[in-house]
Protein backbone atom coordinates (compact mmCIF):
# COMPACT_ATOMS: atom_id res chain seq x y z
CA UNK A 1 0.00 0.00 0.00
CA UNK A 2 3.03 2.28 0.09
CA UNK A 3 3.68 4.92 2.68
CA UNK A 4 0.40 6.30 4.00
CA UNK A 5 -0.55 7.99 7.25
CA UNK A 6 -2.06 6.09 10.14
CA UNK A 7 -5.39 7.87 9.56
CA UNK A 8 -5.43 6.81 5.91
CA UNK A 9 -4.51 3.26 6.85
CA UNK A 10 -7.38 2.98 9.35
CA UNK A 11 -9.86 4.54 6.91
CA UNK A 12 -8.74 2.13 4.19
CA UNK A 13 -8.87 -0.85 6.56
CA UNK A 14 -12.39 0.07 7.70
CA UNK A 15 -13.54 0.55 4.10
CA UNK A 16 -12.14 -2.78 2.94
CA UNK A 17 -13.48 -4.70 5.95
CA UNK A 18 -16.93 -3.15 5.55
CA UNK A 19 -16.89 -3.52 1.76
CA UNK A 20 -17.21 0.21 1.18
CA UNK A 21 -15.65 2.54 -1.35
CA UNK A 22 -12.86 4.28 0.62
CA UNK A 23 -13.99 7.63 -0.80
CA UNK A 24 -17.43 7.05 0.76
CA UNK A 25 -16.13 7.42 4.34
CA UNK A 26 -14.11 9.97 6.26
CA UNK A 27 -12.92 10.55 9.82
CA UNK A 28 -16.30 12.19 10.50
CA UNK A 29 -18.29 9.11 9.42
CA UNK A 30 -20.33 7.78 12.32
CA UNK A 31 -19.55 4.20 13.28
CA UNK A 32 -23.31 3.65 13.34
CA UNK A 33 -23.56 4.59 9.64
CA UNK A 34 -21.29 1.82 8.38
CA UNK A 35 -22.11 -1.89 8.14
CA UNK A 36 -19.78 -3.13 10.87
CA UNK A 37 -20.59 -5.98 13.23
CA UNK A 38 -18.44 -7.17 16.12
CA UNK A 39 -16.48 -9.65 13.99
CA UNK A 40 -15.67 -6.97 11.44
CA UNK A 41 -14.56 -4.64 14.25
CA UNK A 42 -12.23 -7.32 15.63
CA UNK A 43 -10.87 -7.99 12.12
CA UNK A 44 -10.11 -4.28 11.70
CA UNK A 45 -8.32 -4.15 15.06
CA UNK A 46 -6.38 -7.33 14.25
CA UNK A 47 -5.16 -5.79 11.00
CA UNK A 48 -4.05 -2.65 12.83
CA UNK A 49 -2.29 -4.76 15.49
CA UNK A 50 -0.48 -6.77 12.83
CA UNK A 51 0.74 -3.76 10.86
CA UNK A 52 1.59 -1.46 13.76
CA UNK A 53 2.76 -4.01 16.32
CA UNK A 54 0.08 -3.07 18.83
CA UNK A 55 -1.32 -5.43 21.41
CA UNK A 56 -4.86 -4.28 22.14
CA UNK A 57 -6.25 -5.85 25.30
CA UNK A 58 -9.91 -6.50 25.98
CA UNK A 59 -9.98 -3.31 28.08
CA UNK A 60 -8.43 -1.35 25.18
CA UNK A 61 -11.03 -2.78 22.82
CA UNK A 62 -13.88 -1.79 25.12
CA UNK A 63 -12.43 1.71 25.32
CA UNK A 64 -12.36 1.91 21.52
CA UNK A 65 -16.07 1.09 21.42
CA UNK A 66 -16.74 4.51 23.00
CA UNK A 67 -15.75 6.24 19.76
CA UNK A 68 -18.69 7.74 17.91
CA UNK A 69 -16.98 8.14 14.55
CA UNK A 70 -13.97 6.84 12.64
CA UNK A 71 -11.90 9.85 13.70
CA UNK A 72 -12.58 9.07 17.35
CA UNK A 73 -11.60 5.47 16.72
CA UNK A 74 -8.35 6.61 15.08
CA UNK A 75 -7.56 8.92 18.01
CA UNK A 76 -8.26 6.20 20.57
CA UNK A 77 -6.11 3.64 18.75
CA UNK A 78 -3.26 6.14 18.38
CA UNK A 79 -3.47 6.96 22.09
CA UNK A 80 -3.38 3.27 23.01
CA UNK A 81 -0.42 2.52 20.72
CA UNK A 82 1.45 5.58 22.01
CA UNK A 83 0.83 4.52 25.63
CA UNK A 84 2.11 1.01 24.87
CA UNK A 85 5.25 2.37 23.21
CA UNK A 86 5.93 4.63 26.21
CA UNK A 87 5.66 1.65 28.54
CA UNK A 88 8.02 -0.37 26.34
CA UNK A 89 10.48 2.53 26.17
CA UNK A 90 10.39 2.96 29.95
CA UNK A 91 10.85 -0.77 30.40
CA UNK A 92 13.81 -0.79 28.01
CA UNK A 93 15.30 2.19 29.86
CA UNK A 94 14.98 0.39 33.20
CA UNK A 95 16.65 -2.70 31.75
CA UNK A 96 19.58 -0.63 30.47
CA UNK A 97 20.02 1.05 33.86
CA UNK A 98 19.95 -2.29 35.64
CA UNK A 99 22.48 -3.86 33.28
CA UNK A 100 24.81 -0.85 33.65
CA UNK A 101 25.07 -1.42 37.39
CA UNK A 102 26.32 -4.99 37.10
Amino acid sequence: MGSISFDEFVLHTVAVACRLDPSAISARTSLLDIPMDSLTFVAILSQIEAVYGADLSAADTLDLLRASDIGGLITSIERTISRQREILDESAGNTECTSDRT
